[in-house]
């Protein structure tokens, strides 16, 4: 070990253990061999614990007194003594001693990671029972509390006659290691997993100006047709809307009392298409609505009337591009469901009385 300089071709060193200082030269001086042997690494102080760093600077604190001791003083009742004041067995610290004498590292002393860390030590049959029970009870739509696993695991190693059985901290440790996703898929599905834990894409592709791509969809209304004679509810109209998805402006609509079908759709596409001042005009709205145009692309759902001859050749026929989200991917339709939709609902109503 370096102790100091004794000029530009020489220093001053000991070897570890010992507390002789030799003069030594710079070209005679090599690196000590004999703790390449050891299992010891640097550990990486910065991300070190503060709780685990302090904890070490504790033993050596202890141990400063016996280590600056001369080996024929440091009796073992005084080992002894000192093992008792901080709780420790005095083989302990005869072991913190030789540990440190190896480096003189105060890191020497931190707490040692177990080479098996992370790593489960009970039979493979017990750990796959365990996993099995978590799947059968906990990942379910009851989400029973945990004490419920415990027992059914310990029902089911009763009746595999499994002597070592876990301990329920062991089953929380592991039901704890669950990623929040995982519990919300198996608990409500795919789906509900991807909304809360998938990122939302924040452009939608190709909506790069007006027209470029229009989203369309139905929706039922929430107002309640009568009949006009006796004022008995008939049903629920249904709102089919076309919005432009780089404005976010609804640009056609239609409104009928029958099912959404390529009929209601066609007629929604129509009134996106074409100007509205004489349909203002007609229903005796005065404001401006100065959208219209043919877009290059309607993105809509997978619905049959989406998918059907009527509303794909006529599109086709206009050298518009029609295409279908995702299965089961409803936020790709999330501007359908923006404030927009309020406003084509009040234009509607509007329009119809």
């Amino acid at each position: 070990m370096i102790v100091d300089y004794a000029g530009l071709d020489a220093i001053v060193g000991r070897e570890i253990g010992k507390r002789k200082l030799e003069r030594i030269p710079v070209g005679e001086a090599q690196l000590d061999q004999t703790s390449r042997d050891r299992s010891v690494r640097t550990p990486d102080l910065v991300s070190m614990p503060e709780n685990s760093w302090q904890s070490a600077v504790q033993k050596f604190k202890a141990l400063r007194g016996l280590l600056e001791m001369d080996e024929t003083k440091r009796t073992r009742a005084i080992v002894t003594r000192v093992a008792h004041a901080i709780g420790k067995h005095p083989a302990t610290i005869y072991r913190w001693i030789q540990q440190y004498k190896s480096s003189e590292r105060l890191s020497i002393l931190l707490r040692k990671e177990r080479s098996d860390r992370g790593k489960s030590r009970l039979p493979a049959k017990v750990n796959r029972l365990i996993d099995l029970v978590i799947k059968k009870i906990y990942l379910t739509a009851e989400s029973p509390h945990i004490t419920a696993v415990i027992e059914e695991v310990e029902l089911q190693c009763f009746k595999h006659k499994i002597k070592q059985r876990p301990h329920p901290n062991t089953v929380r440790a592991r039901i704890a290691m669950l990623s929040d996703r995982l519990k919300l898929e198996k608990r409500k599905g795919s789906r509900a997993a991807a909304e809360k834990y998938e990122p939302l894409k924040g452009h939608f592709p190709g909506a790069d100006h007006p027209l470029a791509v229009a989203q369309i969809d139905h929706t039922p209304m929430d107002v309640v047709v009568v009949d006009e004679e006796h004022r008995q509810p008939i049903q629920r109209p249904s709102l089919t809307v076309v919005i432009d998805v780089y404005s976010r402006i609804v640009f056609g609509f239609a409104i009928y009392l029958e099912k959404p079908s390529a009929f209601t759709a066609g007629l929604a596409i129509a009134h996106a298409v074409l100007p509205k001042e004489n349909w203002l005009a007609g229903v005796g709205v005065q404001a401006e609505w100065p959208c219209w145009g043919k877009m290059r692309t309607i993105h809509c759902d997978n619905a049959k009337e989406f998918r059907g001859t009527v509303i794909g050749r006529a599109c086709q026929d206009h050298d518009i591009a029609v295409e279908h989200r995702p299965p089961r991917e409803p936020r790709y339709g999330g501007h359908m469901r923006s404030h927009n939709v309020i406003v084509a609902t009040e234009i509607a109503v509007h329009s119809t009385l």
